[in-house]
């Protein structure tokens, strides 16, 4: 009983050891990326991030940003719920207003 207890184990080594290095990536990396200087968007602390503030869903995406933006860049945009003339604005599509692009 021993024995077969420990080629069972031996056999499923291999499975184990692959299944550690699997590689699940969701979303493909791009094939190029190119970086055009004249086109820029620069951010700074004079700007606000607009946004719908009916959706609590879009509320925790934008208090995230803000947050990211401030511990990354250094910039410490203001939130403006409901502002559509704030420089930033954030919206969440719905399923049938997205595009595919």
């Amino acid at each position: 009983m021993k024995k077969l207890i420990i080629a069972f184990g031996l056999a499923l080594l291999p499975a184990l050891a692959s299944a550690q290095r699997a590689d699940f990536r969701i979303i493909p990396l791009p094939k190029t990326i190119q970086v055009d200087t004249a086109q820029t968007f620069a951010l700074t602390e004079q700007m606000s991030i607009g946004y719908d503030s009916s959706n609590p869903e879009i509320g925790r995406i934008v208090s995230w940003l803000r947050e990211y933006l401030d511990e990354t860049a250094g910039v410490n945009l203001s939130l403006r719920p409901n502002d559509k003339k704030a420089a930033v604005q954030l919206r969440l599509a719905t399923a049938t207003k997205a595009k595919k692009g």
